[in-house]
């Protein structure tokens, strides 16, 4: 149900977000390819692409093909769009590196003895994955943190470069064909000591497979780029960061010249060590958006390894399908719902405070208002953290008049403050009720936008009467 205040009368109206889910499944996935502009992704049709990611490390290994399909069914049918996975794990799985059907990966020397039983599960899952309108973000060499023993980095030093390659040529031939796929190369740890083999592995997988994007998996702390400057092949920037430094390390993605995509690949995962509550989890979505991303990858302990029984060892929970509808999932939903209710791919960071300009709290830290307005200035969202007034330079926004919204980030409701006349400036006070934080919607009244987590579709009928980004 959605909430709307207008004019102060009460209303409640139904949000079909299972018929959004079926409309977005009914296309055939296409591969996606950098825009115009760099700043994000867009489909074979030229429409945006809105990350919604989840982290399942695990998927291919740990769970049955029944799980499997279970898991990727319903993440579809909460709109997620994207999977992070590892091709080959190596630690975080009961039988790893074998799968849950028992096939290793390699009949004898890692990366040259492919075991194709093995890879004929991978591919029903990513198959599956593809068949549920969702991306596979996967990893060919997970290298493991601090190159130990929870990845295949021992195993590289050991390889010879020839070796590298020609597993590079084996994933990518039999990939090349998949729509589905974006290659994750790396993983928890700057590559820098297995530098040369792991470019062998983009080099052979290029052979074959000049059709995917690329992107890296280094260390916390550092983007994809940072230990790969100038790599032609890497094609997508990526945030990693800790909870302590994530405005910092957001700015940077947005700072980088030239310009590459950038979305929130892994920060705090729901339950994990990090142990950060609901609004803190929100608030890693909300600012990567704000902050020119293009999406973000969600995590969940113990989601990510998908049940395996080590999973006490660093999860505060270990029931994998009691979390598929945690708070933090739900609140990815409404997360989505908002910004594709909005042209969220026209959004630009108010870094500088033109836009909201006083009460936005300190840079860099969890009380900070990250706030972002579209390049016409028809549209501006701003994540308030925690209740306050702030004041908004309104006399910025196109049109005459402007209508303003509260978005509850918790339940998905809007509260409409009507149409106003558009000022130098006004205040804005967050709602006392349901919690501490609210993102702040205001739009140009001549638009005749939907309320912020709508659809067109729902708001306007099926044929929709605005030039809006559609999930």
């Amino acid at each position: 149900m959605i909430r709307l205040l207008m004019g102060g009368l009460l209303l409640s109206t139904t949000m079909s977000n299972a018929a959004w889910v079926e409309d977005n499944n009914a296309t055939a996935l296409s591969r996606l390819h950098v825009s115009s502009n760099s700043r994000y992704l867009i489909n074979e049709k030229g429409d945006p692409f809105l990350m919604t990611g989840d982290t399942a490390w695990s998927l291919i290994v740990q769970p049955d093909k029944a799980d499997a399909k279970f898991y990727l069914q319903t993440r579809s049918q909460m709109g997620f769009n994207l999977v992070l996975v590892n091709l080959i794990e190596h630690e975080y799985a009961d039988n790893a590196p074998a799968n849950s059907d028992g096939d290793q990966p390699f009949t004898g020397k890692p990366f040259t003895t492919p075991n194709e039983a093995y890879f004929a599960h991978a591919d029903y899952v990513i198959n599956t994955a593809a068949q549920e309108g969702i991306y596979v973000l996967l990893a060919p060499l997970y290298l493991g943190w601090g190159c130990g023993q929870s990845g295949w980095c021992d195993k590289v030093k050991t390889a010879s470069e020839d070796d590298m390659l020609w597993w590079g040529q084996y994933v990518g031939n039999r990939y090349k064909d998949y729509d589905d796929i974006i290659w994750l190369i790396g993983g928890d740890v700057d590559p820098t000591q297995v530098k040369r083999k792991a470019r062998k592995v983009v080099v052979g997988i290029m052979t074959h497979d000049h059709r995917h994007l690329f992107t890296a998996h280094n260390v916390r702390g550092q983007m994809a780029i940072d230990p790969w400057p100038g790599e032609s092949w890497l094609t997508l920037n990526d945030i990693y960061t800790d909870y302590d430094a994530f405005c910092e390390n957001l700015k940077r993605g947005y700072d980088v010249s030239p310009v590459k995509p950038f979305f929130l690949l892994e920060a705090a995962y729901e339950h994990d060590r990090f142990k950060l509550d609901a609004q803190e989890m929100r608030s890693q979505a909300y600012w990567t958006m704000l902050s020119g991303g293009f999406g973000y990858i969600f995590g969940n302990c113990p989601l990510w390894s998908l049940g395996t029984t080590t999973a006490s060892s660093f999860c505060t929970l270990t029931d994998w399908k009691a979390e598929l509808d945690s708070v933090g999932s739900i609140d990815m939903i409404h997360h989505r719902n908002l910004f594709a209710s909005r042209e969220w791919n026209a959004l630009e960071p108010d870094w500088s405070h033109a836009v909201v300009t006083s009460g936005y709290g300190t840079f860099g830290q969890s009380n900070y208002v990250t706030a972002a307005m579209t390049a016409d200035q028809s549209t501006m969202i701003a994540y308030v953290p925690t209740q306050r007034t702030i004041t908004v330079n309104t006399g910025a926004m196109s049109g005459c008049s402007i209508r303003s919204w509260w978005f509850n980030p918790r339940d998905g409701t809007a509260i409409d403050h009507g149409m106003t006349t558009r000022l130098r400036s006004r205040t804005y006070t967050t709602p006392t009720t349901s919690g501490p934080d609210w993102v702040l919607v205001i739009d140009d009244g001549s638009k005749e936008y939907p309320p912020p987590g709508m659809a067109v579709s729902d708001y306007y009928g099926e044929q929709g009467l605005l030039n809006i980004n559609q999930p």
